[in-house]
């Protein structure tokens, strides 16, 4: 053989083991975008053997199956929109920026003149609100197909709170505590009218609305002294709109809203984003198996929370605060190597779920409204201990209980926890009062200073501080 025929035979060996090469690397990769294929319709396929939506028409099947038999949105959507601002120049206090009088003083006369014609003003808006809790149960029309979702009506929801609000204090302050009562059950039926639409939006503005209905109701104890049946009444509604289950249909909701949005990001990109620039870029995500890593880790995180939602109040504190460490802990570029104009695409194109700003916003959205959910349901903890307390106060002389245990089994179960510290309740008694907390997210005893905003980490507290027309013998009806 010439050496010119040997160096082509040989050229051609070459090119031979380079196609194989190529052929076992493409074999490779495409058997490894399958596997992250299977892997990801594994995990859709248990979410849908648990009759969960995994698409947005599956949410919209899933919210609308309900077996209700009267749907009180539309009264309140009827009353939402006849709820109208005060004028600027109105001293009208909380749907103004002018606070409510501190609960040992009265309105002033121009505020009370102010607010009882802006509450005669509204007497349909209330009247459809009281009409709207005797109702029953609620669920608000949405159409989770929209790529923006209407929900106006959650704005409106905390305007029909803070009148409510308004109208049993104003109340209290004439006297009329009857009215009062009935107010303040009207607001915290508000509040849980939105926890049946499964959004982490509505869910935080829920646990707006009854951390001012919890307020209300600390201003109630400390302006009157209601009987046993109106204590009793508060109690059962509390606990009838005390659910973990809210919160867990919320987050199986996101979840399928969150995948919709990782598989066509361009359909829920914002006006005067680059459309054509987001599919291309999601295009290359697909074919390099950059969208089933971020499905996959998306996925298993949802799992993870909500496997920690199912727990124990105090439990799912400490593992959700866990989960969110342990995200922070995560290095977010780890392509080091690359060069800097290219560190962004490589990421995109490459980078787990874990390490996308875009996935990471999404967990750590659920993550801020179920700690802030937490908080809330800490609150309305407090409030059924208060209202325990002051039951426990009607039967035995006006005399409080030295030690929560006293409560146990007569007017509760057993002592709640403190989420935060996995401890009792703290308790104080007070010459006019008494004061339930908790220690907060810093877990520090502060002696339950109340909780004012005024603090980064103050502790919750409920205090109870009585008028003196609110003492023994000035029986409410």
């Amino acid at each position: 053989m010439s050496d010119r025929f040997k160096e082509k035979r040989r050229g051609r060996r070459w090119v031979l083991i380079g196609l194989i090469l190529v052929a076992i690397v493409l074999g490779l990769f495409a058997g490894y975008r399958l596997w992250l294929y299977a892997r990801v319709q594994s995990q859709l396929s248990r979410i849908q053997e648990n009759d969960e939506p995994i698409t947005l028409e599956g949410i919209n099947a899933w919210y609308d199956r309900s077996n209700i038999r009267t749907n009180a949105a539309s009264l309140y959507l009827e009353a939402f929109k006849r709820i109208r601002k005060p004028k600027p120049n109105d001293p009208v206090p909380l749907l103004t920026s002018r606070p409510l009088p501190s609960q040992s003083e009265p309105f002033p006369d121009k505020m009370a003149k102010a607010t009882r014609r802006y509450l005669e003003g509204h007497a349909s808006a209330l009247m459809l609100l009281r009409q709207a809790r005797h109702a029953g149960r609620c669920r608000y029309p949405i159409d989770f197909t929209e790529t923006d979702l209407d929900v106006r009506h959650l704005s409106d929801a905390k305007k029909a709170v803070h009148l409510l609000r308004l109208k049993a204090a104003y109340d209290g302050s004439v006297g009329n505590h009857e009215q009062a009562f009935k107010s303040v059950r009207d607001a915290m039926a508000v509040a849980a009218s939105l926890a049946e639409q499964p959004l982490f939006i509505s869910q935080s503005t829920s646990d707006s609305c009854l951390t001012l209905t919890h307020r209300a109701v600390q201003r109630l104890l400390s302006e009157y002294r209601y009987d046993q049946e109106r204590l009793r009444i508060l109690i059962s509604d509390m606990e009838r709109y005390s659910s973990t289950q809210a919160m867990l249909r919320a987050a199986v909701a996101e979840r399928a809203r969150h995948v919709a949005i990782l598989e066509s990001p361009s359909r829920f990109a914002p006006e005067g984003e680059n459309a054509d620039g987001i599919r291309l870029a999601n295009a290359c995500r697909r074919f390099t198996g950059g969208l089933s890593r971020a499905k996959l880790w998306y996925l298993g995180e949802m799992e993870r929370y909500r496997k920690a939602l199912a727990l124990p109040l105090a439990d799912r504190v400490d593992r959700i605060r866990s989960m969110r460490e342990e995200l922070g802990r995560v290095e977010t570029n780890p392509f080091g190597w690359v060069p800097k104009p290219f560190k962004e695409p490589v990421k995109e194109l490459f980078a787990g779920g874990e390490r996308l700003p875009n996935v990471r916003r999404m967990v750590r959205s659920a993550f801020k409204v179920s700690l802030r959910d937490s908080r809330v349901r800490t609150l309305h903890r407090l409030t059924k201990v208060a209202l325990a307390i002051e039951c426990f106060r009607r039967e035995n002389g006006e005399r409080l209980p030295i030690r929560l245990t006293a409560l146990v089994p007569e007017y509760l179960d057993s002592v709640p926890l403190d989420p935060f510290s996995g401890e009792s309740l703290h308790y104080i008694r007070q010459r006019n009062g008494f004061a339930v907390y908790s220690v907060g997210k810093d877990r520090r005893d502060d002696g339950g200073g109340l909780d004012d905003g005024g603090s980064l980490h103050p502790d919750i507290s409920f205090a109870v501080s009585w008028r003196r027309s609110s003492k023994a013998g000035d029986q409410g009806r």
